[in-house]
C-alpha cells in the first residue's frame, strides 16, 4: 500500500525536477522574483518617506527640509527641480501643477535683518530627534532645546508629517487673518501638544490654550488621532504670534485646521495668512536679539527642581575669600604631609570607590539604585559638628573677633591609615562688622593619632590657587548641535560667574556641517581656541593634541565631553580639587535615562545612574599631564572604552592622588553616537 502511494509522489517530484532544469523555466522564475523585489522596495520606500497615511491630499503640507550648509537660491515661482532636490523626490508627478517653493529667501547671512520685511507663506519649524518621550516637559529640559535643533526648516501649513520615532517639534511664527472674528481651531495629533497664541506679535504675551483630554477619537488610515477644539478671537490684518510644541514617541501626525463662523468644515490655514518669525535656516549662532525676543515657556517646576535643585554651595564663587595664612597673626594649622593610603607607585587596578569624597549637606541624589559607595557618602551630622568645632577653635585662637555665621560645605575623604582629609567651607563675620560675611575654604587633616588631642593640620601640597586658568578641552566630530550647546553652556557659566580665568579648547575634526571658528567669534567667550584635526577618528590622539596646545605648565586642563550640563560653580570646583604635582580630579557625573520624565510621572526612583566606574572627565595641571604622558593613543588609537581607567591607573602609578566627587547639577543627557566613528552622517541626524 505504501509503495502505491510513494510511486506517484516520486514521479511528481521527478517531473518537477526536470522542469526546473529547463533554461526557460529558470529565466521565467528569475523575472518573477525580480518584479517582486522591485514592487516590495518601491512600497517600502514610499512608506518610509511619507508615513503610513494617505498622501494625495497632503502634498501641499509637506515639510520643507533645508540642508545644512546649502543656502537655497532666491525665490522663483517654478522651482520643481529645487524642491525635488530638497525633498529627495525624483518623480515630478508627485507634485501638483501649482506646487511651488515657499515665498521666501533662505539665507545663512546672520547680518540680515531678521525681523523686518519678511515675506509670508510659511512658518519656522525646528525639529529634535531621539527625543525618547511623548512629554513636552521632557523636550523643554533637553540641553539642545530650544536653540539647537537637529534641523531648522519651514512649513507651509500647520501640519507635520513624520516618518520616524521619538521626535520633538517647535513650530512658530505669525498668523494674520483677512477677516476679524471668532475662529475655531481643530488640533489632531499623536503624543502631546502645547499651543501658545499671543493677542499681538510679541511672544512674551502668548498664553497657552489647553489641549483638553479629547472626547472625540477619529480613525484615519487605520490609526487613532486625538482631536481637540478651542475657539479664539482674531483681529484682521493684525499679526499674532503662534507657537506649537509637539512630542511623539511613535509615527504620527500633528495637524491644525481652522474655520470661521461662516464655514461648516475645518480647513488648513491658507499660506497667505501665515508668516515666519525669523530667517533662521543656517548653521550659525542664533543672535542674542532672537533669544531675548523669542522666550522659552518654562518647563514644569517638578523637572526644574529635579535637575537644578537650589543649593547655596552653587554660588560660593561669588563670596569674598579670606586666605587662611592671612587670617591672624599666628599660624592657624601646622603643616603636614598627607598622602591617601590608596596611592601606590606599583601597578594597580583601579577600584570603583577609590577616592570618593563624602559631603555635608548631602548632595541631592536622583536615584536610590546606585552603588553602595554612593549611598553612604553623607557625613553624619554628629561628626560634622565635631570637626566644625575643632576648625572654629583653631580660627578663634588666631583671631578672637571671628564669629561663625554658618557652615556652607564640608567634604571628607575617609582613610583609616593616613587620616581623614576635610574640606571645610564656612562663612564668618568679624565683631567689628557683623553684617559682612567672608568665606574661608581650606583643607585640613585629622589623623587618627591626633583625635584625642584635637589637632588639625594643613596638607602642604594642597594650597588653593583661586585664579588658576582652567581649559575645558573637548573633541568634536559630526555633532554641530552639540558643539553649539556646549558653547552656550560655557557662555552661561561666564555670565553667572564673570570668571575670566577659564576658556575652551575644541579639537575639531573638520566638517562642512558647522563653522566652529565663526561660532566662537560670535560668542561671548573671551578665551577659546580651535584646532582643526584630520584623518581617521581617534579621540585619544585628539585629546593629546589639545593638551599639547597649552603652553603654560601652571594651567589646569580638564578633558570633558559634549551633551553635558555644566553648573556655574564647576571651574571653581575643579580648582579646589586639582593640585599641581599632587592630585587629579575625576568628577562623578549623573546620567539621566532617556525617559526619566516618564519615570518621575510614574513615581519611580530610578531615573538614571552615577558614573562611578568612569574617569572620562579628568583634570590635571599641564605639567602633570606631561608627566603622565597624556592619553594612551597607541593602545586606544581607534577604540573608545577603558582608556579613562588606563589614564587613572597611570596617574596613581605616578604617585598622584585622584579625588572623586559627585558634583552638584552636573549631568549628562542621552544622545546617539551614529556617524561618530566612521565619519558618516547617519540619516537619523543629517540628510
Amino acid at each position: 500500500m505504501i509503495s502505491l502511494i510513494a510511486f506517484p509522489i516520486k514521479h511528481i517530484f521527478y517531473k518537477f525536477y526536470k522542469w526546473c532544469k529547463n533554461p526557460c523555466t529558470i529565466k521565467l522564475m528569475s523575472l518573477i522574483l525580480l518584479i517582486f523585489i522591485v514592487v516590495l522596495f518601491t512600497n517600502n520606500s514610499r512608506r518610509k518617506q511619507f508615513s503610513p497615511f494617505p498622501i494625495d491630499e497632503y502634498l501641499d503640507e509637506l515639510e520643507i527640509e533645508i540642508e545644512f550648509g546649502q543656502p537655497i537660491p532666491d525665490f522663483d515661482s517654478n522651482l520643481h527641480e529645487l524642491r525635488k532636490r530638497i525633498l529627495n523626490i525624483s518623480n515630478a508627478n508627485q507634485f501638483p501643477s501649482n506646487f511651488t517653493n515657499v515665498d521666501a529667501l533662505y539665507s545663512n547671512d546672520l547680518n540680515k535683518n531678521l525681523f523686518t520685511d519678511i515675506p509670508g507663506g510659511f512658518l519656522n519649524i525646528y525639529t529634535w530627534r531621539d527625543h525618547c518621550s511623548e512629554s513636552i516637559d521632557m523636550l523643554k529640559v533637553k540641553i539642545d532645546f530650544p536653540y539647537n535643533p537637529w534641523r531648522k526648516s519651514g512649513t507651509r501649513i500647520l501640519a507635520t508629517i513624520k516618518s520616524i520615532e521619538f521626535t520633538g517639534v517647535r513650530i512658530f511664527g505669525y498668523i494674520m487673518p483677512a477677516v476679524r472674528g471668532s475662529y475655531s481651531f481643530q488640533v489632531s495629533y499623536f503624543g502631546s501638544v502645547e499651543l501658545w497664541l499671543s493677542p499681538d506679535e510679541l511672544p512674551s504675551n502668548a498664553v497657552e490654550y489647553k489641549i483638553s483630554i479629547p472626547n472625540i477619537v477619529t480613525h484615519f488610515a487605520k490609526a487613532k488621532w486625538l482631536v481637540s477644539h478651542f475657539t479664539v478671537n482674531l483681529v484682521a490684518d493684525n499679526k499674532q504670534y503662534i507657537e506649537i510644541l509637539h512630542a511623539s514617541n511613535t509615527e504620527g501626525v500633528l495637524e491644525i485646521k481652522w474655520k470661521d463662523n461662516s464655514s461648516p468644515d475645518y480647513k488648513p490655514i491658507p499660506t497667505e495668512y501665515i508668516y515666519p518669525f525669523v530667517y533662521d535656516f543656517g548653521d550659525g549662532v542664533i543672535p542674542e536679539t532672537y533669544k531675548s525676543t523669542l522666550p522659552l515657556h518654562a518647563p514644569s517646576s517638578e523637572l526644574t527642581n529635579v535637575m537644578h535643585p537650589f543649593d547655596e554651595r552653587n554660588t560660593l564663587f561669588s563670596n569674598s575669600h579670606v586666605d587662611i595664612d592671612k587670617f591672624g597673626d599666628s599660624w592657624i594649622f601646622p603643616p603636614c604631609d598627607y598622602t591617601p593610603s590608596y596611592v601606590d607607585i606599583n601597578p594597580i587596578r583601579i577600584a570603583n570607590n577609590l577616592g570618593i569624597i563624602n559631603t555635608y549637606p548631602a548632595v541631592t541624589l536622583y536615584t536610590r539604585h546606585v552603588e553602595l559607595s554612593v549611598r553612604t557618602i553623607v557625613i553624619s551630622e554628629q561628626f560634622m559638628k565635631k570637626v566644625l568645632n575643632l576648625f572654629m577653635h583653631h580660627l578663634m585662637l588666631s583671631n578672637p573677633t571671628a564669629r561663625l555665621s554658618r557652615l556652607i560645605n564640608m567634604e571628607r575623604l575617609v582613610d583609616n591609615l593616613s587620616g581623614d582629609l576635610y574640606l571645610v567651607e564656612v562663612l564668618i563675620t568679624y565683631a567689628q562688622n557683623p553684617l559682612k560675611e567672608y568665606l574661608i575654604s581650606e583643607f585640613v587633616v585629622l589623623k587618627r593619632k591626633d583625635i584625642l588631642s584635637s589637632l588639625l593640620c594643613h596638607p602642604v601640597y594642597m594650597k588653593m590657587r583661586r585664579d588658576t586658568f582652567v581649559h575645558f578641552l573637548v573633541t568634536h566630530r559630526n555633532f554641530p548641535q552639540m558643539i553649539r550647546e556646549f558653547v552656550q553652556n560655557m557662555e552661561r557659566v561666564f555670565d553667572k560667574t564673570g570668571d575670566e580665568n577659564f576658556g575652551i579648547i575644541i579639537v575639531n575634526y573638520v566638517t562642512p556641517l558647522i563653522d566652529v571658528i565663526t561660532l566662537l567669534r560670535q560668542s561671548r567667550l573671551n578665551h577659546w581656541s580651535v584646532i582643526d584635526f584630520g584623518g581617521p577618528w581617534s579621540k585619544t590622539a585628539a585629546i593629546n593634541v589639545g593638551i599639547d596646545s597649552v603652553k603654560n605648565p601652571n594651567d589646569i586642563i580638564f578633558i570633558t565631553d559634549l551633551s553635558i550640563y555644566y553648573p556655574a560653580h564647576l571651574p571653581d570646583t575643579i580648582r579646589k580639587h586639582t593640585f599641581q604635582g599632587y592630585s587629579g580630579f575625576a568628577p562623578i557625573i549623573f546620567y539621566f535615562t532617556c525617559d526619566f520624565h516618564m519615570q518621575l510621572f510614574l513615581k519611580q526612583q530610578y531615573i538614571g545612574s552615577y558614573s562611578i566606574s568612569g574617569y572620562g572627565l579628568f583634570s590635571l595641571y599641564k605639567s602633570d599631564w606631561m608627566k603622565v604622558r597624556g592619553m594612551d593613543s597607541s593602545q586606544f588609537k581607534d577604540i573608545w572604552g577603558f582608556e579613562d581607567n588606563n589614564l587613572a591607573n597611570r596617574v596613581l602609578n605616578t604617585g598622584y592622588v585622584v579625588f572623586r566627587l559627585i558634583v552638584r547639577g552636573f549631568y549628562h543627557q542621552n544622545h546617539t553616537y551614529s556617524g561618530l566613528w566612521d565619519g558618516k552622517n547617519d540619516d537619523r541626524f543629517y540628510s
